[in-house]
């Protein structure tokens, strides 16, 4: 079981698609959500950002892409597929690309991440 944090911050004024939180890790160092597919905006691929902190210390802030033929099938779904004023960017940024695997009609993103202590 994955204890969740909750950190004072301003409310967003749309709460569905605002998505943020911060997690503890479990013995092994893993921590789970779930979460929407997250959307795209002008300038990088579609991707989760991250930060891992230890002892209150923030240690790796960084952000990870979803992999391009996952996004597109998922842009071809609604309500992704309506119309948006900007193109999406597909290419990399050097970022690590998450793994996606299908469980049922959800999808598993996962990535290992390390950080020096």
């Amino acid at each position: 079981m994955v204890k969740a944090i909750v950190f004072g911050h301003i409310k967003p004024d749309e709460t569905s698609r605002f998505c943020r939180g911060a997690l503890i890790t479990d013995d092994d160092g893993i921590a789970e959500f779930n979460t929407i597919y997250p959307g795209y905006y002008y300038g990088v691929p579609i991707h989760i950002h991250m930060k891992a902190h230890v002892a209150g210390v923030n240690l790796l802030t960084t952000q990870a892409n979803l992999p391009e033929e996952v996004n597109q099938r998922v842009m071809g779904t609604s309500p992704y597929n309506q119309p948006r004023p900007i193109a999406r960017t597909t290419e990399g940024t050097g970022f690590p690309i998450m793994q996606v695997q299908e469980r049922g009609e959800r999808l598993l993103a996962t990535l290992d991440l390390s950080v020096p202590v």
